[in-house]
Protein backbone atom coordinates (compact mmCIF):
# COMPACT_ATOMS: atom_id res chain seq x y z
CA UNK A 1 0.00 0.00 0.00
CA UNK A 2 1.25 3.40 -1.43
CA UNK A 3 -0.47 6.49 0.71
CA UNK A 4 1.82 9.26 -1.18
CA UNK A 5 -0.76 10.34 -3.41
CA UNK A 6 -2.78 10.36 -0.22
CA UNK A 7 -0.34 12.76 1.52
CA UNK A 8 -0.12 15.22 -1.64
CA UNK A 9 -3.86 15.39 -1.50
CA UNK A 10 -3.60 16.68 2.60
CA UNK A 11 -0.41 19.22 1.43
CA UNK A 12 -2.10 20.32 -1.25
CA UNK A 13 -4.87 21.47 0.32
CA UNK A 14 -3.80 22.37 3.87
CA UNK A 15 -1.50 24.96 2.02
CA UNK A 16 -4.83 26.16 -0.17
CA UNK A 17 -6.29 27.27 3.25
CA UNK A 18 -3.15 29.29 4.21
CA UNK A 19 -4.14 31.29 1.59
CA UNK A 20 -7.08 32.42 2.23
CA UNK A 21 -9.83 32.66 5.69
CA UNK A 22 -12.83 31.08 3.88
CA UNK A 23 -12.13 28.09 5.91
CA UNK A 24 -11.54 29.71 9.23
CA UNK A 25 -14.82 31.20 8.62
CA UNK A 26 -16.58 27.41 8.31
CA UNK A 27 -15.50 26.78 11.35
CA UNK A 28 -16.44 29.89 13.11
CA UNK A 29 -20.02 29.43 12.53
CA UNK A 30 -19.47 25.19 13.30
CA UNK A 31 -18.64 26.48 16.27
CA UNK A 32 -22.15 27.98 16.98
CA UNK A 33 -23.47 24.50 16.83
CA UNK A 34 -21.60 22.85 19.15
CA UNK A 35 -22.81 21.08 22.22
CA UNK A 36 -22.31 22.92 25.40
CA UNK A 37 -19.83 20.21 26.90
CA UNK A 38 -17.14 21.05 24.63
CA UNK A 39 -15.10 23.60 26.07
CA UNK A 40 -13.06 25.66 23.76
CA UNK A 41 -9.98 28.17 24.78
CA UNK A 42 -10.46 31.28 25.76
CA UNK A 43 -8.35 33.01 23.91
CA UNK A 44 -8.76 32.06 19.51
CA UNK A 45 -10.35 29.27 19.97
CA UNK A 46 -10.80 29.31 16.14
CA UNK A 47 -6.69 29.28 15.96
CA UNK A 48 -7.75 26.23 18.17
CA UNK A 49 -9.97 24.15 16.56
CA UNK A 50 -7.86 24.45 13.26
CA UNK A 51 -4.56 23.37 14.76
CA UNK A 52 -6.79 20.25 16.30
CA UNK A 53 -8.68 19.98 12.84
CA UNK A 54 -4.70 19.64 10.90
CA UNK A 55 -3.53 17.17 13.05
CA UNK A 56 -6.56 15.09 13.11
CA UNK A 57 -6.34 14.85 9.41
CA UNK A 58 -2.64 14.33 9.19
CA UNK A 59 -2.71 11.69 12.03
CA UNK A 60 -5.36 9.52 9.85
CA UNK A 61 -3.11 8.42 6.90
CA UNK A 62 -0.04 8.33 8.93
CA UNK A 63 -1.72 5.68 11.09
CA UNK A 64 -2.58 3.59 8.07
CA UNK A 65 1.01 3.60 7.10
CA UNK A 66 1.99 2.90 10.82
CA UNK A 67 -0.50 -0.38 10.45
CA UNK A 68 0.27 -1.29 7.18
CA UNK A 69 4.15 -1.71 8.43
CA UNK A 70 3.00 -3.79 11.66
CA UNK A 71 0.96 -6.08 10.08
CA UNK A 72 3.57 -6.77 7.26
CA UNK A 73 6.11 -7.73 10.04
CA UNK A 74 3.63 -9.84 11.48
CA UNK A 75 2.68 -11.43 8.88
CA UNK A 76 -0.81 -10.23 8.78
CA UNK A 77 -0.67 -8.37 6.01
CA UNK A 78 -3.80 -10.52 3.74
CA UNK A 79 -5.58 -9.91 6.23
CA UNK A 80 -5.65 -6.74 7.09
CA UNK A 81 -5.16 -5.26 3.28
CA UNK A 82 -8.28 -5.14 2.38
CA UNK A 83 -9.22 -2.98 5.25
CA UNK A 84 -5.77 -0.82 4.57
CA UNK A 85 -7.22 -0.03 0.94
CA UNK A 86 -10.64 0.95 2.54
CA UNK A 87 -8.82 3.71 4.82
CA UNK A 88 -6.95 4.72 1.68
CA UNK A 89 -10.15 5.01 -0.54
CA UNK A 90 -12.00 7.53 1.70
CA UNK A 91 -9.13 9.63 0.35
CA UNK A 92 -8.95 8.69 -2.98
CA UNK A 93 -12.35 8.16 -4.30
CA UNK A 94 -15.15 10.28 -3.13
CA UNK A 95 -18.74 8.43 -2.62
CA UNK A 96 -21.97 9.82 -3.15
CA UNK A 97 -22.30 10.62 0.60
CA UNK A 98 -19.05 12.91 0.49
CA UNK A 99 -18.24 13.94 -3.24
CA UNK A 100 -19.86 17.41 -2.82
CA UNK A 101 -17.21 18.12 -0.34
CA UNK A 102 -13.80 20.05 -1.14
CA UNK A 103 -10.51 21.45 0.56
CA UNK A 104 -10.08 20.93 4.54
CA UNK A 105 -14.07 20.56 4.79
CA UNK A 106 -13.70 17.43 2.60
CA UNK A 107 -10.62 16.10 3.94
CA UNK A 108 -11.86 16.21 7.60
CA UNK A 109 -14.81 14.03 6.37
CA UNK A 110 -12.28 12.02 4.82
CA UNK A 111 -9.88 11.91 7.81
CA UNK A 112 -13.05 11.15 10.32
CA UNK A 113 -14.07 8.27 8.04
CA UNK A 114 -10.86 6.78 8.62
CA UNK A 115 -10.33 7.36 12.89
CA UNK A 116 -14.01 5.88 12.63
CA UNK A 117 -13.02 2.82 10.74
CA UNK A 118 -9.66 2.42 12.76
CA UNK A 119 -12.16 2.85 15.95
CA UNK A 120 -14.42 0.06 14.62
CA UNK A 121 -11.66 -2.18 14.29
CA UNK A 122 -10.54 -2.02 17.85
CA UNK A 123 -13.90 -2.78 18.64
CA UNK A 124 -14.31 -5.65 17.02
CA UNK A 125 -10.62 -7.57 17.98
CA UNK A 126 -10.93 -9.37 21.24
CA UNK A 127 -7.43 -9.02 21.74
CA UNK A 128 -7.04 -5.06 21.88
CA UNK A 129 -10.19 -5.11 23.78
CA UNK A 130 -8.09 -7.20 26.46
CA UNK A 131 -5.03 -4.35 26.15
CA UNK A 132 -6.35 -0.84 27.01
CA UNK A 133 -2.53 -0.11 27.38
CA UNK A 134 -2.70 -0.70 23.52
CA UNK A 135 -6.01 1.35 22.45
CA UNK A 136 -7.08 4.32 21.04
CA UNK A 137 -9.19 6.82 23.22
CA UNK A 138 -11.45 7.65 20.54
CA UNK A 139 -14.15 9.15 22.16
CA UNK A 140 -14.05 12.46 22.56
CA UNK A 141 -11.62 13.01 19.65
CA UNK A 142 -14.16 11.53 17.09
CA UNK A 143 -17.33 13.42 19.39
CA UNK A 144 -15.45 16.68 18.36
CA UNK A 145 -15.31 16.30 14.61
CA UNK A 146 -18.76 14.70 14.58
CA UNK A 147 -20.02 17.81 15.87
CA UNK A 148 -18.07 19.62 13.41
CA UNK A 149 -19.22 17.53 10.42
CA UNK A 150 -23.10 18.39 11.98
CA UNK A 151 -25.46 15.77 11.93
CA UNK A 152 -27.32 14.15 10.78
CA UNK A 153 -24.49 13.53 8.16
CA UNK A 154 -22.06 12.52 10.70
CA UNK A 155 -24.35 9.49 11.61
CA UNK A 156 -24.80 8.75 8.14
CA UNK A 157 -20.86 8.17 8.43
CA UNK A 158 -20.92 6.40 11.38
CA UNK A 159 -23.08 3.86 9.82
CA UNK A 160 -21.40 3.72 6.10
CA UNK A 161 -18.01 2.94 8.49
CA UNK A 162 -19.90 -0.02 10.09
CA UNK A 163 -21.21 -1.26 6.89
CA UNK A 164 -17.96 -0.82 4.82
CA UNK A 165 -15.71 -2.70 7.88
CA UNK A 166 -18.47 -5.98 7.43
CA UNK A 167 -17.82 -5.40 3.69
CA UNK A 168 -14.09 -5.82 3.99
CA UNK A 169 -13.16 -8.10 6.93
CA UNK A 170 -15.03 -11.02 7.72
CA UNK A 171 -15.28 -10.24 11.51
CA UNK A 172 -15.67 -14.20 12.62
CA UNK A 173 -12.35 -14.35 11.59
CA UNK A 174 -11.40 -10.96 12.33
CA UNK A 175 -12.28 -10.60 16.21
CA UNK A 176 -9.66 -13.74 16.63
CA UNK A 177 -6.59 -12.48 15.31
CA UNK A 178 -4.27 -11.38 17.76
CA UNK A 179 -3.06 -8.02 17.12
CA UNK A 180 -2.05 -7.02 20.50
CA UNK A 181 1.19 -8.85 19.50
CA UNK A 182 1.60 -7.02 16.12
CA UNK A 183 1.92 -3.74 18.57
CA UNK A 184 4.18 -5.33 20.66
CA UNK A 185 6.47 -5.83 18.01
CA UNK A 186 9.92 -3.55 18.23
CA UNK A 187 7.87 -1.34 15.57
CA UNK A 188 5.41 -1.18 17.92
CA UNK A 189 7.23 1.75 19.39
CA UNK A 190 6.19 4.24 16.70
CA UNK A 191 2.50 2.98 17.26
CA UNK A 192 2.67 3.95 21.00
CA UNK A 193 4.19 7.82 19.78
CA UNK A 194 1.17 7.87 17.17
CA UNK A 195 -1.29 7.28 20.18
CA UNK A 196 0.65 9.88 22.27
CA UNK A 197 -0.05 12.33 20.07
CA UNK A 198 -3.94 11.34 19.27
CA UNK A 199 -3.99 11.41 22.76
CA UNK A 200 -2.74 14.95 23.18
CA UNK A 201 -4.89 16.58 20.38
CA UNK A 202 -7.32 18.21 22.09
CA UNK A 203 -5.41 19.09 25.59
CA UNK A 204 -2.69 20.66 23.40
CA UNK A 205 -5.04 22.95 21.49
CA UNK A 206 -7.18 23.94 24.64
CA UNK A 207 -9.66 22.02 23.58
CA UNK A 208 -11.88 19.47 26.32
CA UNK A 209 -15.33 18.02 27.80
CA UNK A 210 -17.11 18.97 30.33
CA UNK A 211 -19.96 16.37 31.16
CA UNK A 212 -22.11 17.12 33.75
CA UNK A 213 -22.46 14.27 36.49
Amino acid sequence: MSLEAVYEIIAKAKHAVLQNARYRDWLEERLNFFHRSIQMPAQDPILGLERFVLRYIDLAPRMLDCIDRLTREAGLAAQASPFLEAGQNFFLHSGLKTLEYTGLEGLLIRAYQTHRLIEELYDCNRSLALRPDLGLENTEVNLLVHQLIGEPFANELDDACQSQLRKVVNLSDYSDLNLAACLDQANGNEWQKLRQEWENLLPQNGISFQFNS
